[in-house]
């Protein structure tokens, strides 16, 4: 039983991951869509100063995070009509939401 058990996770480790994607550019992703939109917004407004203010205590609480160009991350969710994706980090149980034009897979 034990034996069966062990091969079928082994298998199941060396699939392809289901809902793969690659990230195209460096991007920020949070775990709530809303706050993702106001990154955006602040960075399009080019106000650097509030950008700042606004970012850095999700990023220390872990509510927003870095991904770099070309890292694989897990689809988990596609939300068309706000224009964005929710990726997972390998080994992380929690997606953030991105920008879809910055996912290669969606």
């Amino acid at each position: 039983m034990h034996r069966l058990l062990l091969a079928t996770l082994a298998t199941l480790a060396l699939a392809a991951p289901a809902g793969a994607a690659t990230i195209k550019d460096d991007v920020i992703g949070c775990k709530d869509k809303d706050d993702m939109s106001k990154v955006y917004r602040l960075m399009r407004q080019g106000d650097k100063d509030a950008f700042i203010a606004f970012l850095t205590p999700r990023v220390v609480t872990g509510e927003c995070t870095t991904f770099d160009k070309g890292q694989t991350v897990f689809l988990d969710d596609v939300a068309m009509f706000s224009g964005a994706a929710c990726v997972r980090p390998k080994g992380n149980p929690d997606c953030f939401y991105v920008i879809i034009e910055g996912v290669d897979g969606n």
